[in-house]
């Protein structure tokens, strides 16, 4: 007898669903077709059931009560991820959701409400209310309240079991809807309008936030409310400090760099934002402590036109920086969008005095090694997912020591982003990696953050 308190959320559903299947289909007379029956009514990734198998109990519930609440989930924009990090890490994100989804019920929603997949092998799930106790009926603002406190403790559980990086491109958005009997259609159509309704009002919300986020980052920028934080960029040998980088942060709500820009992207102000993190950074770094101070560039501002003008920025002027202080962080990505631009505005720059570091190398961007070529960096700095679990991985690891080759060949210096641990550390030396950052040292902080006590590399001479 199985212990059902080491079911899988996916075969706790499988076992729930199979009690209203049972009403009407006879499995045991069908073994020959059940593997297909199967493959028809559960969604192959989560091992959800999908909505359609629920049509009968949607009838029942209409039927007794006149009406059913539902919820719909969009991963979506979680596409990105499958951009990003391949269908593999995709169909892991869309597991954790289906896992937290089964693990909320009895929480936030309740223990009878049902979570089901849409349909096969898509990015969208639908939880499906069962009737309140003390009122008659749904009402409207008590679908909203359980959608508002659903998305935010989902949010939350989600960030818990996915690898930050991937998080930063998860996005969940939820609607509402209510199923009610109309004469003359079907279940079916009842069931999926309801669904297609919810799917828009989750659109309406989403452009609602996104205006509401835009109008607060203008007022940031208006408002000098961009700040800037540094971390320190070490010499993985010495563990001395040769340089910091600088992060710009919003107000709060949109204090992340990514969601900044995202923002700023959706509203048409990049430009604008990056000039305002900019001047924040020059002016926040007076008394810089180092020689070299790396500023970030937004992957589509590389055609401001006022890059032309930064040997004549006043903030620049009055942070006591030279030009051969500065070290632009220019992504990989930005080679991509403005493939022509992009090598003529880094000359043009390294001409008036600035440093260039390629920014991200070996996030995958295509041609990147070939576009670096052509940019001639001063410095290259490694993308964070190579960094991650390096020590353990061969696969990183021969990646890392290609672009460090190519590094050396190109006369560049070779930085890591991201450095978590000692052994993380052990191997980027090995590796041939001069210059790092990330938590192991010290977490961004203003003004200039000190660094942590770590273990010095043990010598292989003794």
């Amino acid at each position: 007898m199985t212990d059902s308190s080491q079911e899988t959320p996916a075969q706790k559903n499988r076992e729930s669903s199979k009690k209203i299947l049972m009403r009407y289909l006879d499995l045991g007379s069908l073994s020959a077709e059940n593997k297909m029956l199967r493959s028809l009514l559960y969604d192959e990734i989560t091992g959800l059931p999908t909505l359609s198998l629920f049509l009968d109990e949607i009838t029942f519930t209409l039927k007794t009560k006149g009406q059913v609440g539902i919820l719909y989930l969009d991963i979506e924009r979680s596409a990105k991820i499958q951009e990003a990090f391949g269908y593999q890490v995709f169909d892991q994100t869309l597991n954790i959701v289906s896992r937290v989804l089964d693990k909320l019920r009895g929480t936030c929603i309740r223990k009878e409400d049902t979570v089901a997949a849409v349909m096969k092998c898509g990015n969208a799930f639908v939880v499906l209310l069962s009737p309140p106790r003390k009122q008659k009926q749904i009402k409207p603002e008590d679908l909203l309240n359980i959608r508002k406190r659903l998305v935010k403790t989902l949010r939350s559980e989600v960030k818990k079991q996915l690898d930050p990086n991937v998080y930063r491109r998860f996005y969940c958005r939820c609607g509402t809807a209510l199923i009610e009997s109309k004469p003359g259609l079907s279940i079916e159509h009842l069931v999926f309008n309801a669904v297609e309704r919810a799917r828009e009002n989750a659109s309406d919300k989403e452009l609602e936030h996104r205006e509401l986020k835009l109008a607060e980052l203008r007022q940031a920028i208006e408002l000098d409310q961009i700040t800037t934080v540094f971390q320190p960029v070490v010499h993985l040998d010495s563990k001395k400090v040769i340089a910091y980088e600088a992060f710009s942060r919003g107000p709060k709500g949109i204090e992340d760099p990514e969601t900044l820009f995202k923002i700023a992207h959706d509203g048409d102000c990049v430009w604008k934002l990056d000039q305002a993190c900019r001047e924040k950074a020059f002016m926040s770094a007076n008394g810089l402590p180092t020689d070299f101070l790396f500023i970030n560039i937004y992957p589509h501002a590389i055609g401001d036109p006022e890059l032309k003008n930064i040997g004549d920025s006043l903030a620049l002027a009055q942070s006591k920086l030279g030009p051969e202080q500065l070290i632009f962080d220019v992504s990989e990505q930005s080679m991509v969008d403005d493939f022509e631009l992009f090598p003529t505005m880094l000359h043009y720059l390294k001409t008036i005095g600035f440093k260039i570091c390629i920014d991200d190398a070996g996030s995958g961007y295509y041609g990147g090694l070939e576009l670096m070529a052509r940019a001639k960096p001063d410095f290259v700095k490694i993308d964070i997912h190579l960094i991650r679990n390096i020590d353990s991985d061969e696969i990183r690891q021969d990646l890392c020591e290609t672009i460090v080759k190519f590094a050396n060949k190109a006369g560049a210096f070779v930085s890591a982003e991201g450095i978590e641990t000692v052994d993380e550390l052990r191997k980027l030396q090995d590796i041939g990696v001069q210059f790092g950052q990330g938590y192991l040292f010290a977490e961004p902080a203003a003004p200039f953050p000190k660094l942590k006590r770590i273990r010095a590399k043990k010598s292989t001479n003794n």
